[in-house]
């Protein structure tokens, strides 16, 4: 039974869904090092951010669509929500690159 629940748990955190979020992630993650490194502010780093990593960001608004489609969400509900995830990423981004500022610090690139 455990062998299955391992199985299961590996297929999940394969899908598309959450590699695309992992993608965009990280490509935020690498402009946040840059940023850093060549001590922008918050402020800036906010307006990067909004046009970085467009594939990466395309990508996973396209994965959270066609995952929500796929529970019967609208085409409409679906792109609400994309845009949302994605803007929660970005949030999420800004909050951590302000950290990074008030630590003095600059996240480790895997």
């Amino acid at each position: 039974m455990s062998i299955m629940l391992f199985i299961l748990a590996a297929s999940a955190s394969a899908s598309p869904l959450v590699n695309t979020r992992k993608d965009y992630e990280k490509c935020l993650t690498k402009l946040t090092y840059d940023m850093l490194k060549e001590k922008k502010s918050e402020d800036e780093f906010g307006v990067a951010a909004q046009t970085a990593c467009e594939a990466e960001k395309a990508a996973f608004h396209a994965a959270v669509v066609k995952d929500e489609r796929s529970t019967g969400s609208s085409v409409n509900n679906a792109k609400e929500f994309a845009d949302e995830e994605v803007a929660l990423v970005l949030e999420d981004m800004t909050i951590i690159y302000a950290e990074f500022v008030a630590e003095g610090s600059i996240p480790v690139i895997k």
